[in-house]
């Protein structure tokens, strides 16, 4: 949640809106596996923010299309009717999106619509290959997770070829575990 003190008394705040995300786990696993030493593990793991995946709900206080909206709180009412309008707002847009997020194939149909929310397959191709192939590597070895991979070891820029080769290493050695 975005919290900020309203400009003209610290007793007031301003909140502009909260994210709400998912993660899959093959994506979390990715980032803090087992092979990590533990302090490393732990400082990744620390460092996960929604934005790590990149599909979430964006929920805004509830004002018509087009306008800037903040909840304000300035005393116990308008504290409830902040409170009222987060819950009237994730029923309308958080948990619909979420919902659909949290199954492994509702992710991989979004991923495979090229939208992640604030990113788009056209701008982050790499991105979009390897997230798939993420989700892919769980069913095991097949021709269409070696072509995601491919795709991605093709396109990545040359400052991240070795982090792109070793994450093609551990997801075809992940996949290979569920033969």
């Amino acid at each position: 949640m975005k919290l900020s003190n309203h400009p003209f008394s610290p007793a007031n705040i301003r909140c502009g809106g909260l994210l709400a995300a998912t993660s899959p786990h093959s994506r979390l696993a990715g980032r803090v596996h087992p092979r990590l030493a533990p302090d490393e593990r732990s400082k990744r793991a620390s460092r996960i923010s929604p934005h790590i995946w990149g599909v979430h709900a964006p929920i805004e206080p509830g004002t018509p299309d087009g306008t800037d909206g903040w909840w304000e709180v300035t005393d116990p009412q308008s504290a409830g009717d902040a409170v009222n309008d987060i819950v009237e707002q994730l029923a309308r847009a958080g948990w619909p999106v979420l919902e659909g997020l949290l199954e492994r194939n509702g992710i991989l149909a979004q991923i495979r619509r090229g939208d992640l929310g604030d990113m788009n397959r056209s701008g982050f191709g790499v991105f979009f290959a390897r997230a798939e192939a993420l989700l892919l590597m769980g069913r095991g070895p097949s021709l269409e997770l070696a072509e995601l991979l491919d795709y991605a070891i093709r396109h990545v820029m040359p400052t991240q070829k070795a982090d792109a080769e070793r994450f093609d290493s551990w997801v075809r050695a992940q996949a290979d575990l569920t033969r």
